[in-house]
């Protein structure tokens, strides 16, 4: 899809009543999509949207049905939208309402963030993403200039967030804590569970410290990597922790050796979430 087309789609989403602004997100703002990468759009309204109205426009530029659902249908945080595909392109509208990336900015600001149950989200969904997600968009249509505002106060990451997140290291510690008992049963499942709880804190914590927007678990680990100064390899130490399980029902182990692979895995962790801290700290 050329920008003449996306930005034509920007200008009549803004013509629905309701409709503040319309910015575009993900890979194609940040500049490294590839071929067969979606286009995210931001639909973010005010209140008072015309749902009907809505799915009118997308019905005039989607080549496949589409409905665009009420508030919550997409589950509570991540709210709802619609899936289109344009010119034999995916492009997602993801509506968003600005009175909750307001009072998620208004938190934040604060250093009062949460992680909250979404479906898709197995981290859970960080209310503070509403922020980064304007913060790394482009904004496309804003008549208003209401957008803009907002984009441009959140592009500075706030300090009490930064001393929030690299606050919660704490859970990483816990996390090691209770793991003992999973290593000696072999439940691998819990193990890793907290395992890979304690690497997304370490990783929320160390983009926190380098002022870098989190908006989404996907990719968080390893765009560790990316973080100036970031602990060398941390990344892909941690990926490496969470990977090359034998595979069930393989004969090739039995409870003390998967023990004792999980006890492995659990001293890497434990060295990666000590770099951390003596990173952020």
């Amino acid at each position: 899809m050329d920008e003449a087309r996306l930005q034509a789609m920007a200008d009549d989403l803004v013509g629905v009543p309701g409709v503040v602004g319309v910015s575009l997100g993900g890979s194609r703002a940040r500049g490294d999509a590839v071929a067969g990468s979606d286009v995210d759009l931001g639909v973010h309204h005010g209140g008072g949207l015309d749902l009907a109205g809505l799915n009118a426009v997308a019905a005039r530029w989607s080549s496949t049905p589409v409905e665009i659902g009420p508030s919550g249908s997409w589950g509570p945080w991540v709210d709802h939208g619609g899936w289109l595909t344009v010119d034999e392109v995916p492009v997602d509208w993801i509506v968003r309402d600005l009175r909750r990336v307001d009072e998620a900015w208004g938190r934040a600001c604060e250093g009062r963030s949460a992680f909250h149950t979404q479906p898709g989200h197995p981290f859970g969904f960080w209310d503070a993403a509403y922020c980064g997600e304007l913060a790394l968009s482009v904004v496309l249509a804003d008549p208003s200039g209401e957008l803009g505002r907002r984009r441009e106060a959140c592009l500075v990451y706030p300090e009490a967030l930064r001393e929030q997140m690299v606050g919660r290291l704490w859970e990483a510690d816990f996390d090691l804590g209770i793991v003992a008992k999973g290593v000696s049963r072999g439940d691998a499942t819990f193990v890793m569970l907290c395992l890979s709880h304690a690497l997304m804190i370490c990783a929320h914590a160390l983009h926190a410290a380098a002022g870098v927007w989190v908006t989404n678990e996907k990719g968080l680990v390893p765009g560790v990597e990316r973080l100036p100064g970031a602990p060398r390899g941390w990344g892909e130490r941690a990926s490496a922790a969470m990977s090359g399980f034998p595979e069930a029902g393989s004969g090739s182990h039995d409870r003390t050796d998967t023990s004792s692979s999980l006890a492995a895995r659990v001293r890497v962790v434990r060295t990666l979430v000590d770099e951390a801290r003596a990173h952020v700290c």
